[in-house]
């Protein structure tokens, strides 16, 4: 049985690490990099990589998540630079609902994704845009889109969605 891990997200606060630089005395190592050293000592064909932030912000799937300066995290759409905003013309031969489909799902995206209502109009004058570039009506999708609603949530409230593991390196020399 062969098993692949693909796309986790995970945060490391340590208050005692500093990154070494070179005004720095540290030898402490970098509790992400021990971390990852861990996870790739379990088996020699598990590699594990990982990427850091950088200006505060990381993409995650589809997620663009950024960590202010007061530590909360924001959330807005992702999308490669390689993205063409090419999508099936109305003139195809689809069905027109498979059209409405599409785009309704993009806006489901859009409300589950953006962390505030700014943002997510901001993603849905985008959407509209890329839509109508693409040869659709706008005002059809404008209308779907001002009574679009979010299906019901499967997700119970109190169901607990995230667990907080405590990593120890016992390999760390502690000097």
């Amino acid at each position: 049985i062969e098993m692949y891990v693909d796309d986790t997200w995970g945060t490391i606060t340590s208050r005692q690490y500093a990154r070494p630089g070179l005004r720095s005395n540290s030898n402490q190592t970098d509790p992400a990099e021990a971390f990852q050293q861990c996870l790739n000592s379990v088996h020699p064909r598990v590699k594990f990589t990982r990427e850091e932030e950088v200006d505060g912000k990381i993409a995650f799937l589809d997620v663009l998540v950024n960590r202010h300066n007061d530590g909360s995290l924001t959330t807005q759409i992702y999308r490669k630079p390689t993205n063409t905003n090419v999508i099936i013309g109305p003139k195809s031969c689809h069905d027109p609902s498979m059209h409405h489909s599409t785009f309704k799902g993009e806006m489901c995206r859009i409300m589950r994704l953006c962390s505030s209502p700014a943002q997510a109009k901001k993603e849905i004058d985008f959407l509209l845009n890329v839509y109508e570039d693409n040869g659709h009506e706008r005002r059809q999708l404008e209308k779907i889109a001002s009574t679009y609603q979010l299906p019901e949530n499967r997700i119970k409230k109190n169901d607990n969605l995230f667990a907080e593991l405590p990593f120890h390196n016992d390999n760390e020399n502690n000097n």
